[in-house]
């Protein structure tokens, strides 16, 4: 994957709006292969307030600037600020960099929840030109440290880590769901797609023991008003009405 050319700090300090705005657009248009660049600007529009007067245009909050010009939500810039400002604080030599780039901005977000070090960083970029990036979220979730990850695109939300032995048919079959959920829900975290996943199951399985339909519904309800961002409410209707049953004389015959 071509980088192109990649901006170091003093260029990016030079930089005057019209520039500014020029560029940004055409790394938004190759977001693939220019993030990293994207990245450094993203950090100065924010960090300088930038977005208060963008090219002749005002944006009150960054938020709004992120999805008027960006086309994105700022939570997507605010990661791709961090894996500039994660690399800089790494400081790999060029070439170590430019192949972690490659691997793309997703691979690189995981990577970096893990590689704190030039060592480490060297480490994970080996393991990542060799997995799939499914295979590589879920390497790194199990090796993650457990402090907060900052803007790295965890959740706000302390995160567990648990381990779970399957076999590879078993392991199949959780990846085929994992990929369903990716595609309908690609913003979602691991965590928030298996607790869909185990709602989904809840909702179908629960013993009369336990509550039986009442609590199977509960577990429905909660299942749908995470994954589409919903709230249901529960209307009960009125007392059936039952027909009396209307007594037919027979008629004798004479």
């Amino acid at each position: 994957m071509p980088l192109g050319n990649l901006l170091d700090n003093s260029a990016v300090v030079k930089m005057g709006v019209k520039e500014m705005a020029a560029k940004v657009d055409e790394y938004v248009e190759n977001l693939h292969t220019s993030y990293f660049n994207l990245g450094a600007l993203l950090l100065r529009v924010r960090d300088e307030g930038m977005h208060v007067d963008w090219d002749g245009t005002e944006y009150e909050h960054f938020d709004e600037w992120c999805e008027e010009v960006l086309k994105f939500k700022s939570r997507k810039a605010q990661h791709l600020i961090s894996i500039y400002k994660a690399i800089l604080d790494i400081g790999p030599p060029p070439l170590v960099r430019d192949r972690l780039l490659r691997l793309g901005w997703v691979k690189v977000g995981q990577i970096l929840r893990v590689a704190k070090t030039l060592d480490e960083l060297k480490a994970w970029i080996k393991i990542a030109e060799s997995l799939s990036l499914r295979e590589l979220q879920s390497k790194a979730s199990f090796e993650k440290l457990p402090e907060d990850d900052g803007d790295l695109g965890t959740e706000t939300a302390k995160s567990l880590t648990g381990k779970f032995s399957v076999t590879e048919d078993q392991n199949a079959v959780v990846d085929k769901a994992l990929n369903v959920l990716q595609h309908r829900f690609p913003s979602e975290t691991d965590g928030a797609k298996l607790t869909m996943m185990c709602l989904a199951y809840l909702s179908s399985h629960v013993a009369d023991s336990e509550g039986g339909l009442a609590v199977e519904l509960s577990y429905l309800i909660k299942g749908i008003e995470q994954a589409f961002g919903v709230k249901l409410k529960i209307i009960p209707q009125g007392k059936p009405v039952v027909k009396k049953k209307v007594k037919v004389k027979k008629a004798l015959v004479g």
